[in-house]
């Protein structure tokens, strides 16, 4: 029913709770990895996209204008990454500019091998179950 729908905030939050080992084998599942980017909000998905072939970690602050508003979206953003085991940061994002990012291991190396993929759903030509 209705109240079984699981929503992507929820997803979010149940992903959060997990221990490291569990993570380490859900990254391990292509179609787990695209879950998880889609669950997550638009500007960390655009954040995805922008380090994902990058082999050296990134400053994510000039990608965002400089006005309080903007640096604390960015902000947020990268702690719901980090929660959920997708980035790395080096640094401490709470001094904002210090910090530069950089996907988990096993997430981005899912990620690329999503972006080879012709077809992005699990099942033969798209089509539902």
């Amino acid at each position: 029913g209705v109240g079984n729908t699981m929503t992507k905030d929820d997803l979010l939050e149940h992903l959060r709770e997990l221990p490291d080992p569990s993570f380490a084998a859900l990254y391990e599942n292509i179609w787990a990895v695209i879950a998880v980017l889609r669950s997550l909000p638009q500007l960390a998905r655009q954040v995805v996209m922008r380090i994902v072939y990058l082999d050296e970690p990134a400053d994510p602050w000039g990608w965002v204008s400089s006005a309080p508003e903007h640096q604390a979206k960015m902000r947020e953003v990268l702690v719901k990454m980090r929660r959920v085991r997708a980035l790395v940061v080096h640094g401490k994002l709470k001094s904002g500019r210090a910090a530069r990012i950089e996907l988990t291991a096993p997430f981005k190396e899912q990620m690329r091998k999503s972006l080879a993929l012709r077809d992005t759903s699990p099942w033969k030509g798209g089509s539902d179950v």
